[in-house]
């Protein structure tokens, strides 16, 4: 199981009281989107991948960022039909926080979500957190909460963290490490002269 995502920016704004080396934000999902069997690189045979964008505003401020919540069904060894959630049961978490019934909540003969739950979730808040590396870069924890918890779910992470080790490159002492745009001389400038070639390092 897995989340990956793009944008993951730590810092101020979020509103909320977070411990040191996280950021909680309570984030609106603008769409979500779901694929099977789309990756080159991934050899299980129903992965389960809910591609989920999301939007926060906080102090004058917009974050943004695409996450993706990947995991695979639990297989029986000798048929291969699919007998439990698996590494993929953090899909079914992120449904439950935003308000879908589990005693409804079923997949479709296709092993997908139905599209009546994927349209239920847009629109609906959640919470999320980002937390800095050992490398200064900050990463997407793949867990949420609903909004009653934002207040006390950066306590979660770090008692999650206390006791599972995960994830393992989690440093609230590191640095962030800040983008900065380099300009090159004129004279090495590829675009020509009074150019500057703009490369973020």
């Amino acid at each position: 199981m897995g989340l990956k995502g793009s944008d993951a920016q730590g810092g101020g704004g979020t509103g909320i009281k977070s411990p040191k080396g996280t950021f909680v934000r309570i984030y609106t999902i603008v769409s979500a989107e779901q694929f099977q069997d789309h990756k080159p690189h991934e050899s299980f045979t129903d992965p389960m991948d809910i591609v989920i964008e999301l939007k926060a505003t906080s102090d004058g401020l917009t974050f943004e960022k695409n996450l993706s919540v990947i995991g695979n069904f639990k297989r029986d060894h000798q048929t291969r039909d699919i007998c439990g959630w698996g590494s993929a049961f953090k899909v079914a978490d992120l449904f439950a926080v935003l308000g879908v019934s589990m005693d409804d909540f079923e997949l479709d003969e296709n092993s997908r979500v139905s599209d009546a739950d994927m349209k239920f979730i847009i629109g609906k808040e959640l919470v999320a957190l980002d937390y800095i590396t050992d490398q200064g870069k900050t990463r997407a924890w793949d867990r949420f909460g609903s909004p009653d918890d934002a207040e006390n779910f950066g306590e979660f992470f770090i008692d999650d963290h206390a006791k599972s080790g995960y994830p393992k490159n989690f440093d609230p002492e590191a640095k962030i490490i800040k983008k900065k745009k380099v300009t090159t001389p004129v004279e090495d400038g590829p675009f020509g002269a009074g150019s500057t070639d703009g490369i973020v390092v």
